[in-house]
């Protein structure tokens, strides 16, 4: 087979770019994943959103994804994808605080208008949060209510199936096994030892597994995974707590 476009990995972000190739620049794109739709990285994200960084590449990124993810149900027709429930980061030191006000106002300024700083009675005050939190020991915390979390899969398989509409071809069980590189350029991807695709230009989508899937083509990245825990808990009885924004403690945790 042929195709402009080669992205290995059926994730989020491989998704994701095959839609935008596809649909916006008219490419043909084939999508290889080695096991299934959304199983690596993506299905396992706890998918926090945010668009409160300290870094403007970051900032104008969020900012963007924001409003695709806003108009995925219009864009795709499914469900809606994005729970705005916000993100609210706790501070007990004030030298931390001082920083956390200074990025408040750099977001801002970046067009994040709805990110604020907030003194303990202000998190206190924040609709449905009185009294969830011990405020005494904080010294504040900054807030943003357009943040908040995704439904990761349902991304992936929305901007799949938008960008097979567009003519792009996902193929699963396809693991890739070798690229043939001429003079710098790619030439052709094999799958599975034995099928070769032509194909100018490869997009490596893979998550961890990217650093492995580049050294076949004999430019590894500098990609590493970074062991990480999630602890799920059952319904709490005593208080419905499906409005909670994400909570990020400065003790290295966070609760979803």
């Amino acid at each position: 087979g042929r195709a402009d476009v080669v992205i290995v990995g059926a994730g989020a972000v491989g998704a994701a770019t095959a839609w935008y190739l596809a649909r916006e620049k008219g490419l043909s794109v084939a999508v290889l994943e080695a096991r299934a739709v959304a199983a690596g990285s993506t299905s396992r994200s706890a998918a926090a959103f945010r668009q409160q960084f300290s870094n403007r590449a970051h900032v104008k990124m969020s900012l963007f994804s924001r409003g695709e993810y806003e108009r995925f149900p219009e864009t795709f027709g499914v469900a809606p994808v994005f729970v705005q429930n916000g993100y609210l980061f706790l501070y007990t030191e004030a030298e931390a605080m001082a920083a956390a006000r200074t990025r408040v106002e750099w977001q801002q300024a970046e067009g994040v208008t709805d990110a604020r700083a907030l003194t303990p009675k202000e998190v206190d005050g924040l609709p449905g949060l009185g009294c969830v939190f011990e405020t005494s020991d904080l010294v504040g915390g900054t807030w943003c209510p357009t943040d908040g979390f995704l439904r990761p899969t349902e991304i992936a398989s929305g901007f799949l199936d938008g960008a097979r509409r567009e003519g792009a071809t996902l193929h699963v069980g396809a693991r890739v096994t070798g690229f043939d590189v001429k003079g710098g350029a790619i030439r052709s991807v094999t799958v599975g030892g034995r099928h070769k695709i032509e194909t100018g230009a490869v997009v490596v989508a893979a998550g961890w597994w990217s650093r492995t899937v580049a050294e076949l083509a004999g430019c590894p990245i500098p990609v590493v995974a970074v062991k990480r825990y999630l602890y799920v808990t059952s319904q709490l009885r005593s208080r419905q707590v499906g409005h909670f924004p994400l909570v990020v403690a400065d003790l290295g945790a966070y609760a979803r």
